[in-house]
């Protein structure tokens, strides 16, 4: 579908939408480097994607306190102190040498 709102015929242009892939690890990544649970792996994706306590609790079929506290242990298996460094961590492919130290940490 062409939309050409306001443009006569000579004006007409393209419109191109681009969504791009997120480098999020695979579940059996996390797995292997976190030491997360099959469950935990899963929220830890749907993390990064940005998804709500929430929406996880009803993709996975969980209530959601129990997406709650997947959430939380996969926060503290990665060692960072909010969800936002969280998704943003696994976004960028950042592993666990490269996140905050023990000792930065309250």
């Amino acid at each position: 579908m062409t939309y050409t709102a306001g443009l006569d015929v000579a004006e007409s242009c393209v419109l191109i939408l681009v969504q791009t892939t997120r480098g999020i690890p695979s579940a059996e990544l996390l797995r292997t480097r976190y030491g997360l649970t099959p469950r935990q792996s899963e929220v830890a994706r749907r993390l990064a994607e940005g998804q709500s306590d929430a929406a996880i609790a009803r993709a996975l079929g969980i209530s959601r306190r129990t997406a709650e506290h997947h959430a939380e242990a996969v926060r503290l298996s990665l060692g960072v102190r909010s969800r936002a460094a969280l998704a943003a961590a696994l976004q960028e492919g950042v592993w666990r040498t490269e996140l905050e130290s023990p000792e930065t940490r309250n």
